[in-house]
């Protein structure tokens, strides 16, 4: 499975190719998890939109970059199978919220677990904020 963050540079261009030449270097089928819904956050910091917004343009550019990549993935056919999923149909699939609870439990529960989660959160934060 390969994360797709929406808006990062390492997911477009020459960047994502060498990923795919890698992928299928080593796969013959892979899922592409395009982070749609996720994104929604990063346009809610730094767009300043609002919680529905934010979901609905997420989505368009989750669209937008599966529209736009499909052609590059397309031309490694031959040699890996490549399947998108988008973050907001991940959602849909009846044990997502039960492991979304459990993450958040592990996040109450295990100190270690939720520092790491802060720190990736911070280090997030102050990325974004320097890029404003």
């Amino acid at each position: 499975m390969l994360g797709v963050s929406l808006g990062s540079a390492n997911f477009e261009g020459a960047r994502l190719e060498a990923c795919i030449e890698w992928i299928t270097a080593n796969f013959t089928e892979y899922a592409i998890v395009v982070g749609d819904t996720v994104y929604r956050l990063t346009l809610a910091l730094l767009g300043g939109l609002d919680e529905v917004a934010a979901r609905h343009r997420a989505i368009a550019a989750g669209r937008d970059f599966i529209a736009t990549y499909a052609p590059l993935f397309r031309q490694y056919v031959d040699r890996c199978t490549f399947t998108f999923r988008p973050f907001s149909e991940v959602e849909r699939h009846p044990g997502f919220a039960n492991h979304l609870a459990t993450l958040q439990d592990l996040a109450r529960k295990d100190p270690a677990f939720a520092a790491s989660v802060e720190a990736f959160a911070d280090l997030y934060l102050a990325r974004a904020t320097s890029s404003m």
